[in-house]
């Protein structure tokens, strides 16, 4: 079976991964759990200077 990717798909493509490696850069400083209790949360981004 062939298999033919039209040129807007590869555009396409390219856009999303240009995208991605974008996000790459970025720094990520804290992840938060909202899952948590917030007073936990509250209490640990205080200890950690927040």
């Amino acid at each position: 079976m062939k298999v033919r990717i039209l040129r807007p798909a590869l555009e396409d493509l390219a856009i999303g991964r240009e995208f991605y490696d974008r996000q790459s850069e970025a720094v990520v400083h804290r992840v938060l759990d909202c899952r948590r209790d917030p007073k936990w949360i509250r209490r640990a981004l205080q200890e950690k200077g927040g």
